[in-house]
């Protein structure tokens, strides 16, 4: 069994694009497998997973274990997948981790001197709008743009949500079956 994450809206809802709807598991255990195959659409319609090194850079309102066999390829920030299926969704990763989450991202950010001096005004501005706004999801992508170090910006990103959602999953399925 090969794990990786997606992120959708709470109700199965694509979020990053795509207009499609992922069935979403019952209590009893996985949702049914989603076949990333469309005959409407061209190109073909591909499944898009996070692995665990990808979960900051794709952020969104709820986040689920998703199950796969084959991939169709590897790209910089993602795993595209022929057909998948939601095995779990990750409670821990809520409104209130969120809130957490990007505040810590947003602090994090303005305190790094060296990446705000550099920084586009415009970029520190709508990262000031949006925690005035309370839009969490976002943040961390802001803070990526400015950090002057964007690959330990990643680092820390990561490392952070990790610790909000790692009880459950390792509660639930063996870290090493996640890509």
């Amino acid at each position: 069994m090969t794990l990786a994450f997606k992120y959708l809206r709470r109700d199965g809802v694509c979020f990053h694009g795509g207009g499609g709807k992922w069935p979403l598991p019952d209590e009893n255990g996985q949702g049914p497998w989603v076949n990333g195959k469309c005959k409407t659409c061209t190109p073909e319609y591909e499944l898009y997973l996070c692995r665990r090194r990808d979960l900051c850079l794709w952020i969104g309102p709820a986040l689920f274990v998703t199950k796969f066999e084959d991939t169709i390829r590897e790209e910089e920030d993602c795993l595209v997948v022929p057909e998948a299926c939601i095995l779990k969704k990750i409670v821990s990763w809520n409104a209130k981790t969120q809130k957490i989450f990007g505040t810590k991202c947003y602090e994090n950010i303005l305190s790094d001197d060296k990446s705000i001096q550099s920084a586009d005004p415009e970029l520190i501005e709508r990262l000031r709008s949006a925690y005035a706004a309370k839009n969490y999801i976002v943040i961390p992508r802001i803070a990526r743009s400015l950090s002057i170090n964007i690959s330990n910006e990643i680092e820390w990103q990561n490392s952070m949500l990790w610790k909000y959602i790692e009880k459950e999953i390792l509660y639930s399925f063996a870290e090493d079956d996640f890509v």
